[in-house]
This record gives C-alpha cells, sequence and structure tokens, in this order.
C-alpha cells in the first residue's frame, strides 16, 4: 500500500519540476535516517572478495539489510512536513559505472572506486558495445530488480547511476582526455558520443528488463523524478571553459536526457560559474552544485556575490538548482534570492529543520 506522504510528497515535487514559476522552493531533509545503498556495498567490496557479493544470493541478503533499516524507527523521513521522499540509487562508484563499460575490474577504497584507463590511445577507439552478460550489469540489475520485487510503497528508484557521456569518457581514457580536447578534437567527440549510446542501451535494458508496479517512481537523493528520468555524475564540466563544456559535454548529455525522461545533473561547487551554461542543456530536469571541502557553500557564494548570484538565479528559471547545507543561518540573506529563482534545499541540520520550514513557508 503506497504510504499518502510518498504520494503528496510525489504529486507535489513533480508539480514544481513541471513548472516554471520563480519564487518556488523544495525542502529535503538529507538526515532522514534512510540508509545509502551505495555506501552498503561499496562497504562489502572492500571487505573482499568482490565475487562473493556478485550473485543473487548477496543481494537479496544486503536489500533485505537496507529495507530493514528503511522500515525501523531510524527513518524520520515522514515526521517533518518537507518535500523528501525516501530513494535509493543503485550505484557503485564511477569505477562500478566504468566496468559496466569496459569490462574492466574496479578497485574500491576509502569508500569510493574507480578502474585504469582502458584506452591508452584515442585515436585508436573504434567502437563501445553495451554487453549485458557483464557481471556488473547483471549484478546492476540483481540490485534493482530485487528491491522492487520488495517495494511496499515507501521509497523511489532510480535503478541505475550514469556517468555523464564526457565523464564516461574521461573514465575510459583517464585525465588525458583533457589534453585530447586540444590535441584530438573529433576523436573526443567520436569517443563521448559512443558513451552517450551505450547509456542509452543500458536504459533500454533496464527498460525491458525491469517492471515498475505501479506508483513506484524513478527519484534520486531524497526527490521524485519523472519516468525513466536519469542522474549523471557531470564532474568534468568543473575542469574545462565554457567553449569546451558547449563542445565536449552539452550535446551528449542532450542526446541522453532527451531520449529517456529527463535528467538529473550533477557537479560541483568548484564549477558554480558554469550553472548557466548547464542550464541551458535541452532535457535536463535539475542541477545539482554540490559542496566541496575548503570551498563556501554555493548559497553563500550568491549572497556574497551580486553577479553570480543573478546567474545563478537566471540559470534555476530554466532548471530547478538543487543545493545543499545548513541553510537556517543565512536564511534572511538567502530569502530574497529564493523568492527570485526555483531552488531545491537539501537540508543538513535536522535540529533547525522545523523552523526552516516555517521561514520559508510563503516559498512552498
Amino acid at each position: 500500500m503506497l504510504n499518502e506522504k510518498y504520494l503528496q510528497r510525489t504529486e507535489r515535487v513533480l508539480s514544481f519540476l513541471s513548472s516554471k514559476t520563480p519564487g518556488k522552493v523544495l525542502i529535503t531533509n538529507a538526515k532522514n535516517g534512510v540508509p545509502i545503498l551505495d555506501l552498503y556495498w561499496l562497504s562489502r567490496f572492500m571487505e573482499g572478495p568482490i565475487e562473493d557479493y556478485l550473485n543473487q544470493k548477496a543481494v537479496s541478503r544486503g536489500s533485505d539489510i537496507i529495507l530493514s533499516e528503511l522500515r525501523s524507527e531510524k527513518n524520520i523521513t515522514f515526521d517533518f512536513d518537507d518535500d523528501t521522499v525516501p530513494t535509493f540509487e543503485v550505484f557503485f562508484s564511477v569505477g562500478g559505472t566504468s566496468a559496466m563499460m569496459s569490462g574492466i575490474s574496479p578497485v574500491f577504497a576509502s569508500d569510493t572506486g574507480w578502474c585504469e584507463p582502458s584506452l591508452p590511445d584515442i585515436t585508436k577507439f573504434k567502437n563501445l558495445t553495451f554487453n549485458p552478460d557483464n557481471p556488473w550489469v547483471r549484478f546492476n540489475v540483481m540490485v534493482a530488480k530485487d528491491l522492487i520485487n520488495k517495494w511496499e510503497g515507501d521509497f523511489a528508484l532510480m535503478p541505475s547511476f550514469h556517468r555523464s557521456p564526457l565523464d564516461a569518457a574521461n573514465g575510459l581514457r583517464g585525465n588525458d582526455i583533457f589534453l585530447d580536447m586540444y590535441d584530438h578534437e573529433e576523436d573526443v567527440i567520436r569517443l563521448v558520443e559512443a558513451c552517450a549510446d551505450w547509456s542509452l542501451s543500458l536504459e533500454s535494458y533496464l527498460n525491458e528488463t525491469l517492471c515498475f508496479p505501479r506508483g513506484l517512481r524513478r527519484g534520486a537523493w531524497g526527490v521524485t523524478l519523472p519516468d525513466r528520468a536519469v542522474i549523471v555524475n557531470g564532474d568534468p564540466v568543473d575542469l574545462i571553459n565554457a567553449e569546451q563544456q558547449q563542445k565536449f559535454d552539452r550535446f551528449s548529455c542532450e542526446k541522453l536526457f532527451t531520449n529517456t525522461g529527463g535528467g538529473f545533473f550533477h557537479h560541483h561547487a568548484l564549477g558554480i560559474r558554469q550553472a548557466g551554461n548547464v542550464s541551458l542543456t535541452e532535457g535536463i530536469l535539475i542541477q545539482n552544485i554540490y559542496t566541496d571541502p575548503g570551498l563556501m557553500l554555493p548559497a553563500v557564494s550568491m549572497i556574497e556575490d551580486e553577479n553570480l548570484c543573478e546567474q545563478i538565479i537566471k540559470a534555476s528559471l530554466k532548471t530547478a538548482i538543487h543545493l545543499n547545507g545548513d541553510f537556517y543561518p543565512i536564511i534572511d540573506k538567502l530569502f530574497p534570492i529564493l523568492s527570485k529563482g526555483r531552488f531545491i534545499l537539501k537540508h543538513e541540520n535536522i535540529e533547525n529543520l522545523p523552523a526552516l520550514l516555517e521561514k520559508l513557508e510563503p516559498l512552498r
């Protein structure tokens, strides 16, 4: 049976995403007690051996542990009147995604994973074939399918976590791809487009293989998303200029987003000045600008930099801007900014969440 608040919040979020009305805000609770699926699997892979977990028995046990925690008193998602929906993202680090693409075994350490580059010479790249028999593709499908089978109307699911086509190309080629942008421009474009095609093949396979029951929605990081929406890690945009973003990133993301249900695009505060360029990507639903260690909160940057603030507000009117942090200490200065744009605030201090909700009631 569907949780009534789950339904209400789903409708509210989808309405927000379909509207371009300024002065609207969603608030999600980052400390809602919902277990993080990828951290569970990363901890197992770091324990090893990895092969012991790539089977149905281990997957079923993992799902049971995760769902038991979700359905315990630790989950306080619905104790507050915010917009959070419990979400699970089937993700095993960017290394897991690269392994799905290349067939190379990933390395796991320090709560992350990676693959060694598999393309030493970009000029010799020929093609990239989606292989449903790849062990990491099979594992991804097993995890997603097991969670779907055990769904009780209490979470949204992202059945896979993509790397943006440029980020996927970075994973296959390594950081030499940033030099290739100058020396082998056409080869980079060819590789990036092949990565977009691979992601679309994965999505097609997931849609054929997985059967979402009525009421189960896609979602990511506490936010409900439209049917067939995808989430991508887009970190490379923070390391390139605006011209390169348009040439090597935007076209391929558009291909992915417009042939699915739209895109939730993640990158970092390091590249906050790319927000306006990213917002122009056709098919994008949400742009997440994640706080980096050692850098100020993007929300604080907007308060302190009037020109940047105007850029971010303008970008938010094209696609909602998703930010994380403790917003209550700065809410009086932030409120006028929020009232001009479209923002999703992932709040990280549960103690002052009720007070924040009260302050932002006029914008909800």
